[in-house]
């Protein structure tokens, strides 16, 4: 899956928990296997009610939840 390589301040990503290093391996309930992929399914997906991101980080599957502020 894709790496996040920079978190923003400030930002659905930061707030959510996000950090340098982890590998995005599903949104919601689709695996993603690429940037490209990750970014279709975002945009798809409700980020006002939010959506749950299961990553690799440090050998340790975490979940995300990212949401943004608009209401």
């Amino acid at each position: 899956g894709p790496v996040v390589t920079n978190v923003e301040q400030q930002s659905p990503a930061q707030a959510g928990g996000l950090m340098p290093g982890d590998i995005v391996l599903k949104v919601g309930n689709t695996a993603i296997y690429s940037a490209n992929q990750l970014a279709t399914v975002l945009k798809k997906g409700d980020l006002k009610s939010g959506v749950r991101l299961f990553l690799w980080r440090n050998g340790v599957t975490v979940y995300a939840f990212l949401q943004t502020g608009d209401e």
